[in-house]
């Protein structure tokens, strides 16, 4: 382990799959945390979190409904929590009015995304308006 920083945080991760497991063995190599909290629908194994060594980790079950993403993420968060989002297709804004409602939260976002298959459209869009927005910024970039 490289010199690893202690941080008196827990670290709240949603969702463990292919993006989440190699930054939080970058994470987990390299900071100290009071705990990290994995969230996932699926079953996260023993053998998935053998990349935290002998750190406190705790892993929950959960399928969130999207017209309970905002509850749980409520009951769910600490003040000072660090939460690293890698969710897919649950709406970003439910997610960061959880944590806006907390004090001294770190969210880190791994893809900024609204939820496909809510009911009512959210008008956000997010991925799909930085997308054409990076499209038409990079026609527009002179190479020199």
């Amino acid at each position: 382990m490289l010199n690893a920083k202690p941080i008196n945080r827990r670290c709240v991760i949603l969702g463990f799959g292919g993006v989440a497991t190699p930054v939080c063995h970058i994470f987990a190599s390299r900071y100290l945390m009071l705990e990290y909290v994995l969230v996932d629908k699926r079953r996260i194994t023993d053998e998935q979190i053998k990349i935290f060594g002998d750190k406190r980790v705790s892993r929950l079950e959960l399928n969130i409904k999207p017209e309970d993403l905002f509850r749980t993420m409520i009951y769910l968060l600490k003040d000072d929590d660090i939460v690293c989002d890698f969710f897919g297709y649950n709406e970003t804004i439910d997610i960061l009015h959880a944590c806006h409602l907390k004090k001294r939260i770190v969210y880190v976002n791994a893809s900024i995304e609204e939820n496909i298959l809510k009911p009512y459209p959210s008008q956000n869009a997010l991925y799909r308006a930085f997308h054409e927005f990076k499209k038409n910024t990079n026609q527009n970039l002179q190479v020199a």
